[in-house]
């Protein structure tokens, strides 16, 4: 407990008179100079050394260097008034120095001002010496060259996510991410064995997991950029997220992209796919079925529909890890007029990515008459998810919805499918007054890559009016020209 300790104004620091927010008793304590002296330090105001001294000190200062004039004017000149003049200054020399010496004393106890003022001073200075860390520190660790030999741009998510890292580790967690990172990649190298699997070059990186904790991380604090699929917690002790992350990490390895595609799955769908990977092979282990009997199965979908009217996001993620056996109910629940549009929403995503045929026509309905402009949306998005050429036309029409998350979604969905017919009215598209509709109209022209599309997406490259939009065609511009070879740009395969 800290004792407050009243201190004589002749033993105060000069700065402490000039200070502006002075005690509101009037009393001035060894307590409040100390922290009022750390505030200085903070706010590099530091007092200099004259104000640092005490008033007694500045006297005994005066007083000694008058006691030497003095002695030397005694000495040039003898005289009465020299002596006189010598004797008087030399009284004072010496109770200058018995003041010095009692003011040395005093500020030399453990709990004085002087002492406790050089250790709080030394502390401040350290740590604010101490070496920051910055986001660049972490840029050559999240772009996989500790395992391709070559540094890469990290794309603005990426930097990002490099500033979410470097912010918690300043903040006294640089060692729990370190922590972190390193049982993530143990977990997961200890489930791909379990699995018969090999970890590839990007799984023996370890750009992978600090990549994964600074993206959970920025979400985390910026939960307004979030898209509602990815668990919203601190990577560094939720065991949960831990848990998908790896998963994630797992679904990757096992269904990568081609070397001249984009990822054939959202980043959120491979923490699926990692889990029914390892769920099945521990079924087939234990020889024992992961999912409930088939009455019992049904009971659980119609349940698990019900929740979805509250947006109930676990429901969701347990739907569709059923799969199959659910999409009749999901489809039904999708047409029905009674039901809200977040259960029909929800239906509309299940279905895309469970990925069955037999959602497309009851998708393009939805996306051709429902009322509700996200329901549509993410109609539009399940039909790209899925594949099918029949939803190309009705997608394409979508690009002149009323509503820009429809026509945005119908873009990246018509850039999914990757059908040349959609490359015109996607040329077309490239004057939407939305930016998010023509950065993802840009996106969709690089996936699919018709060279019809380059002038186009040049005069945007040169003339829109959104640097964002200006780079996505650049981008989509070198895929166009390079079909087999490596972007020059990196794509964040992992995290679209």
């Amino acid at each position: 407990m800290t004792t407050t300790t009243s201190t004589n104004n002749a033993f105060v620091p000069i700065y402490a008179f000039q200070a502006k927010d002075q005690p509101s008793d009037g009393k001035i304590t060894k307590e409040w100079l100390q922290a009022d002296y750390s505030k200085r330090v903070k706010e590099n105001k530091k007092p200099n050394w004259f104000q640092e001294r005490s008033f007694i000190e500045v006297a005994g200062a005066v007083l000694g260097l008058g006691g030497i004039a003095a002695w030397i004017a005694s000495y040039v000149k003898e005289t009465k008034v020299g002596k006189w003049i010598s004797g008087t200054v030399s009284l004072g020399g010496i109770g200058a120095v018995i003041i010095g010496l009692l003011n040395a004393v005093d500020l030399n106890k453990s709990d004085s001002l002087n002492g406790n003022q050089t250790i709080q001073t030394e502390t401040t200075e350290h740590s604010s010496s101490a070496k920051q860390i910055t986001a660049k520190d972490f840029y050559s660790r999240l772009d996989y060259s500790d395992v391709y030999g070559q540094h890469a741009d990290i794309g603005d998510n990426g930097r990002k996510y490099a500033e979410a890292l470097a912010k918690t580790a300043n903040a006294g967690n640089a060692d729990e991410i370190e922590r972190v990172s390193k049982e993530l990649r143990a977990k997961f190298n200890a489930q791909m064995e379990s699995i018969g699997q090999t970890p590839g070059e990007s799984g023996r990186s370890e750009s992978w997991a600090l990549w994964d904790i600074g993206k959970q991380l920025y979400l985390f604090e910026n939960q307004s950029e979030s898209s509602g699929k990815y668990r919203l917690a601190n990577p560094l002790t939720d065991a949960q997220l831990q848990e998908e992350i790896v998963y994630r990490m797992i679904g990757w390895e096992i269904a990568p992209p081609k070397a001249d595609k984009e990822p054939p799955y959202h980043s959120y769908e491979y923490t699926e796919i990692g889990r029914k990977a390892v769920q099945e092979i521990a079924t087939e282990n234990s020889n024992s079925p992961t999912n409930f009997s088939n009455n019992n199965l049904d009971t659980e979908i119609k349940e698990l529909v019900l929740k979805f009217k509250d947006h109930d996001r676990k429901a969701l993620d347990r739907i569709i890890e059923i799969g199959k056996p659910a999409v009749e109910a999901l489809i039904i629940e999708l047409q029905s007029k009674e039901c809200n549009s977040f259960t029909r929403s929800f239906a509309a995503e299940a279905l895309g990515r469970i990925r069955d045929p037999k959602a497309v026509n009851p998708l393009i309905n939805i996306l051709n008459k429902d009322e509700n402009f996200f329901v549509r949306s993410c109609a539009a998005g399940a039909l790209g998810n899925i594949g099918d050429l029949k939803a190309i036309d009705p997608l394409i029409d979508a690009l002149k919805d009323e509503y820009l998350f429809v026509r945005s979604s119908a873009a990246e969905a018509l850039g999914n499918i990757g059908d040349f017919k959609a490359v015109d009215p996607l040329i077309n598209a490239l004057k939407d007054e939305e930016s998010l509709v023509r950065l993802l109209v840009a996106k969709a022209l690089g996936d699919i890559r018709d060279h019809k599309a380059l002038e186009a997406l040049e005069t945007v490259s040169l003339t829109d009016k959104d640097e964002t939009v200006k780079r996505e065609a650049k981008i989509a511009i070198a895929r166009i020209k390079n079909p087999k070879d490596e972007v020059p740009v990196f794509t964040e395969p992992r995290n679209n």
